[in-house]
């Protein structure tokens, strides 16, 4: 019997992994990529067939790299030459493959496919990831230490909205349970937006609160990231746009990628400070500057629309209806019986040979 393993819910993770590899930027190796066996390159058109669609390699070694190093993260030194430790490597990755794989043939047979809407998503996560990186060069190398082509990187992005698109289809949310979800989300949760400094690296962050108030220290006043955010401050005052500052000023940087018009949240989602300085500040009221213990903090309420409603309710009721356990076990019951073909030189894939 296959081994149940996560879905590629993961695969959102890796995509997203991308944005943040500036200080990888070049690390991966000259020897090209591929399948490398006694030093020869193998040239290989597909390393498995799954009920006779082909994976490629570069989907396969993107799986497979990637399960690679959070396995050696989680297992260290003792990762390295451990076959049963490469062979759990491997069962994970097929099983990963045949779910991507299958999930993409539900999705063709039940026409689902990306509205307009859903294509300009992925353009803008392609552009937003290009722009972090100066020059085509180090795009392509940050593409590399992540195990992605850019055609692959857009194609998972793609796979990651086909995905939730086709859990909504075979295992929908009740009306009810949205509906009572909603009147949590309406009471208990709020939106905001901030712009965040962090300080700088020689600030002594030993004795701050992670929870309570954090006063303002001649330590502060005489560095040059709080001038900057009393500067920025004295700019919201004389009538600038809270998100274009964010956008220019704040190093919080994947926020500003994801939710520069404001993140909605509800209590443990944020830090203590966060969360407590929100509730006590009017719609659309900015905060002081609010000292965290990784940085200072300027924060803007504001109101739940309709839609930040109807979205965060139906997500609410997803994770309490446990749709995703739902839809991992449909998925495994769809492969549990799939035929697959191996390349000839499959058994010799492993860490030490893959590249």
């Amino acid at each position: 019997m296959k081994p149940k393993t996560i879905l590629m819910r993961g695969a959102g993770v890796l995509a997203a992994g991308v944005l943040s590899l500036t200080a990888l930027t070049g690390c991966s190796g000259d020897q090209g990529t591929g399948l490398f066996i006694d030093g020869q390159h193998q040239d290989i058109d597909w390393v498995m067939r799954i009920n006779g669609e082909e994976v490629s390699m570069d989907l396969y070694r993107c799986y497979f790299l990637n399960q690679v190093q959070s396995d050696a993260n989680s297992y260290g030194d003792d990762y390295w030459n451990n076959e049963e430790l490469y062979n759990q490597t491997k069962v994970i990755v097929e099983s990963n493959v045949e779910c991507y794989t299958e999930i993409l043939r539900q999705c063709r047979e039940r026409g689902i496919t990306l509205d307009s809407e859903e294509q300009a998503q992925v353009d803008a996560f392609m552009e937003s990831a290009r722009s972090e990186y100066e020059t085509d060069g180090d795009w392509q190398a940050a593409l590399e230490v992540t195990y992605f082509t850019e055609d692959l990187l857009r194609q998972m992005q793609e796979f990651t909205l086909l995905q939730e698109k086709l859990m909504e289809e075979v295992c929908p949310v009740s009306e009810d349970d949205v509906t009572a979800a909603r009147q949590t989300v309406e009471s208990s949760y709020y939106k905001a937006q901030h712009i965040l400094l962090l300080y700088p690296q020689d600030y002594d962050t030993s004795s701050l609160s992670e929870t309570g108030e954090n006063p303002i220290t001649e330590a502060d006043t005489s560095n040059l990231v709080y001038q900057q955010m009393l500067d920025i401050q004295q700019q919201l005052e004389n009538g600038a746009d809270f998100t274009e500052l964010e956008e220019e000023y704040s190093e919080d940087v994947s926020t500003v990628q994801t939710y520069l018009d404001g993140r909605v949240f509800t209590d443990g989602d944020v830090v203590q400070q966060y969360q407590d300085t929100v509730k006590e500040l009017a719609m659309d009221e900015v905060s002081g500057i609010v000292k965290t213990s990784y940085g200072y903090l300027m924060i803007k309420r504001l109101p739940l629309t309709e839609e930040d409603i109807q979205e965060t309710a139906q997500s609410l009721a997803a994770e309490e209806s446990g749709q995703s356990d739902e839809f991992e076990d449909w998925v495994y019951d769809q492969i549990m019986d799939a035929t697959i073909e191996y390349c000839d030189q499959y058994d010799l894939i492993t860490p030490d040979t893959l590249k």
